[in-house]
């Protein structure tokens, strides 16, 4: 197995409000969770009973590995076969001491996978593993796992009108603020307290009273589950909460390239640019900064591009501040 079973990357607000605008607006129930800022992993049963550990981008093993991710799911290959069915993944967020910086995770004694979804290959179907944890995911049958496998838990519930959605939307930053500052879900499960990163928030149903197409939606089919999933970070993890979809005005100012740049490069971003890319801080090179440079462009320009599109600019007209910046602050990781 080369290529590893990808999680898809989970969108900003208003680009879900725009897909669903195009769409016909469906009003919709969503649940939300705490997003976790660890590293992404996952573990694939095969149909024949391999177990795989994966991380984002790479397939792992005892000569590939993630901040020790392969060598723990290695080594608990009996315990993943009992209690993951072969053909699904489970993708969670791999976290705890020396993984990330500055949130409430990285103060556990070990590290631990925290799960947030379940994936079912042969249907196509991915579902919040809150929601079938009993039916995919039998911890139970593995009680040598308890202390180290965590299912995340979803939580409030918000009804979204498309059309009409800002109320709703400062709700959802209220809340993801809140968690910025102290994350609920590791304060009631492990005891600490401390920030987390914010919200993800995914659709639970079409609100009644619509168009029968719309009813029909089901929100397990992965094309529709990662349309419509979204991820709200808390204004204190540091990425800044100017996310209003109607907030035009106030994005003039960042599409000037040195603001812009100065306010999507951050050292929060290059440190999780560092993990998505698995290079070490003390081990990198000059080499290593067009890869860089690449996923921070990738991932500010997914950020970024309804707010630009908004404010009248495009991403040509601020990607040269950005690659710049990223120089900078990566010659200062190599001092």
């Amino acid at each position: 197995m080369k290529d590893p079973i990808k999680f898809f990357s989970i969108k900003k607000f208003p680009v879900v409000r725009q897909a669903a605008l195009d769409f016909g607006a469906p009003k919709l129930r969503y649940r939300a969770t705490t997003k976790l800022h660890g590293a992404q992993g996952s573990i694939y049963v095969t149909p024949e009973g391999e177990v795989v550990p994966q991380s984002r981008n790479l397939v792992l093993g005892e000569q590939e590995d993630s901040h020790g991710f392969a060598r723990w799911v290695l080594s608990r290959q009996e315990a993943f076969k009992a209690c993951l069915k072969p053909g699904f993944v489970v993708y969670g967020e791999w976290c705890g001491p020396g993984i990330q910086k500055k949130v409430a995770l990285n103060a556990l004694e070990k590290p631990a996978f925290a799960c947030f979804s379940v994936f079912d290959i042969s249907s196509g179907h991915i579902y919040p593993a809150d929601t079938v944890k009993e039916r995919y995911l039998s911890l139970e049958l593995a009680p040598e796992l308890r202390d180290e496998v965590f299912v995340i838990p979803l939580g409030v519930s918000f009804d979204i009108d498309w059309r009409n959605c800002e109320d709703s939307f400062q709700d959802i930053c209220s809340l993801a603020d809140e968690v910025s500052l102290l994350d609920p879900w590791v304060k009631e499960r492990f005891g600490i307290e401390g920030p987390g990163e914010g919200l993800v928030l995914y659709p639970e149903a079409v609100l009644p009273g619509q168009t029968s197409n719309i009813d029909t939606f089901d929100f397990s089919r992965r094309e529709l589950f990662s349309k419509y999933v979204f991820k709200v970070h808390g204004e204190h993890f540091g990425k800044g909460k100017w996310q209003s979809p109607h907030r035009t005005i106030e994005l003039q100012k960042f599409a000037e390239g040195e603001a812009f740049a100065a306010y999507f490069v951050t050292s929060r971003r290059m440190s999780q640019c560092l993990v998505e890319l698995e290079l070490q801080e003390n081990d990198l090179g000059s080499g290593d900064l067009k890869l860089v440079q690449r996923w921070m462009g990738q991932d500010i320009k997914k950020e970024s591009i309804e707010y630009l599109k908004q404010a009248g600019f495009k991403w040509k007209h601020v990607s040269g501040a950005v690659s710049q910046r990223v120089r900078l602050l990566f010659a200062e990781y190599l001092q």
